[in-house]
């Protein structure tokens, strides 16, 4: 749908409360979650075909693309730039945008980029009509909106940052995922605390302190005064202070004097047990009272026990990992459905390969390893130019570069997931199949018995399934016809026994490889 058959007026935005976007935002309570819930609810005042929001990791007055949401098409993050894959092409935005001049800005462009900020360190950038009307009182509004998020957003940056410096050695390592999630939900429990629609108090610092055994306490996340409160106050001594407490509270007179000499007036401590000799504390000041209610004790205790759990077991990490999974399983169907010359595409390939598999008397469970790598070979794409594979004919080199960097990328977005949850060879048969048997493939250039089976069974499955699709530069071949194509690439580009099982494969159904007329 293009930007001329949308309405152009902006919807008067109704009371969406913040407590509306923390219960909104789910485990592991990451940035680029947070700003798609953002862009979801900007895209319902403000009617447009694409969102794009801009964050800052540093302060060297860069801004750099997080999220993406198109109304129509695929939005889509690559090599230099972002686009909106839209029937009628694309349109580019850029990877990297200077903080805007004013960091409250709302000002539309000739070319239709509605800048919106919110604070020095975040913008959304939309692809908007240039004469679509935006009354004062709609803006101010967003703008207010978008204000209140400004502490959220803040939390969860920093708490990527401490994360990202901290490395993952020594804290929690066989639990480092687990210890991740348990990491970020601190923002959501911090949202609870700074009000978000109820008024609790209106900031707080802190310090979450992990350790195993006797090992040194390390502080994975800090707010404000966090690591001095931390100093005054041993995160092993508030622990041994709460242990016995799903959520410790101390206000007024109970308040240690270390704490009251800083200016605080409440200590909130979640204190935590995993399994192996590991804990820690989570430890939150406020400057002012706490306004106690059931909902929001309810609530913190609620947290507790998660942060417990995240803490204590791997469950929640696999259950992510699964989810994760099945997301790039989506990408992949989603750049089937980009393009319909793409049709089906991964199915065939991941169908095909299993049959080869089974063909080669492979055992069951390892079937199942190529079947999905054929499902994911190409989700590497989604994370390139999607246009560029819409071209008729040759490719321009610059553009084939980039292309080339798919199996790369797809074979990351697979990296570092729970072997029960997807083998390593999925990733590894991904980033082969656009190796050779002759060892001039891409992108490692290996050859012979240094490619992986998986990988080369995907090799040839795409390219037999690649010669029997629709182009939109030519017709798809027959399947005896393709089979003879293929057929002449064994011990060139594909492994002759691989290919000796297609041909097996297709004559036991009575189709054989047929030269061209």
């Amino acid at each position: 749908m293009g930007l001329l058959n949308r309405k152009t007026a902006v919807v008067t935005p109704t009371a969406a409360g913040l407590g509306a976007v923390v219960r909104a935002l789910k485990p592991p309570y990451q940035l680029n979650d947070l700003l798609i819930i953002i862009l979801n609810q900007l895209s319902e005042w403000i009617p447009a075909e694409g969102y794009y929001a801009y964050t800052a990791d540093t302060d060297d007055g860069v801004l750099s693309l997080k999220a993406t949401r198109a109304s129509s098409g695929i939005a889509t993050i690559g090599p230099n730039y972002a686009g909106l894959v839209l029937g009628s092409g694309i349109r580019a935005m850029p990877l990297e945008i200077p903080a805007l001049a004013d960091p409250w800005a709302f000002q539309i462009d000739t070319e239709g980029l509605l800048d919106v900020g919110f604070g020095p360190k975040a913008a959304i950038r939309i692809a908007v009509d240039p004469k679509i009307r935006i009354t004062e009182a709609s803006k101010l509004q967003i703008q207010e909106w978008l204000r209140d998020l400004v502490p959220l957003v803040d939390l969860v940056l920093a708490a990527e940052s401490r994360s990202q410096s901290h490395g993952t050695q020594r804290v929690l390592p066989a639990l480092y995922r687990s210890r991740q999630d348990l990491l970020l939900q601190i923002p959501h429990l911090m949202g609870l605390l700074a009000g978000l629609g109820t008024g609790v108090v209106k900031s707080a610092d802190g310090y979450l302190a992990l350790w195993n055994g006797g090992e040194p306490p390390e502080y994975p996340w800090s707010l404000g005064l966090g690591l001095e409160l931390a100093e005054r106050l041993p995160p092993v001594e508030l622990y041994q202070a709460a242990r016995n407490y799903r959520l410790a509270v101390w206000e007024g007179e109970s308040l240690p004097d270390v704490v009251q000499n800083m200016g605080f007036h409440t200590l909130l401590a979640i204190p935590l047990d995993g399994s192996d000799g590991a804990a820690g504390i989570l430890g939150l000041v406020a400057a002012e009272p706490v306004a106690s209610s059931p909902s929001l004790i309810g609530a913190l205790r609620f947290l507790a026990e998660s942060l417990a759990n995240s803490l204590h077991s791997q469950g929640a990490s696999r259950t992510m990992a699964r989810n994760y999974l099945q997301a790039l399983f989506t990408a992949s169907a989603l750049l089937d459905e980009a393009d319909p010359y793409n049709k089906n595409h991964h199915d065939q390939v991941a169908s095909l390969s299993a049959r080869l598999a089974m063909k080669a008397g492979w055992p069951e469970q390892r079937v199942r390893v190529v079947q999905t790598a054929g499902r994911l070979h190409d989700v590497g794409m989604v994370a390139v130019a999607l246009d560029l594979t819409r071209e008729k004919g040759n490719l321009a080199e610059k553009a084939r570069e980039v292309i080339q960097q798919h199996p790369v990328v797809g074979s990351e977005l697979l990296s570092g997931l729970p072997e029960p949850v997807l083998p390593s060879a999925v990733g590894r048969a991904v980033r082969e199949h656009h190796e050779r048997f002759d060892g001039l493939g891409y992108p490692d250039g290996l050859k012979g018995e240094e490619l992986s089976p998986e990988g080369r069974i995907v090799a040839c499955a795409e390219q037999f399934v690649a010669r029997i699709s629709h182009r939109s530069y030519r017709q798809g071949l027959s399947v005896g016809r393709a089979l003879h194509d293929v057929e002449r690439l064994a011990g060139h580009q594909l492994d002759p026994e691989v290919v000796s099982w297609l041909i097996r494969l297709y004559a036991d159904a009575g189709v054989r490889p047929q030269a061209p007329a």
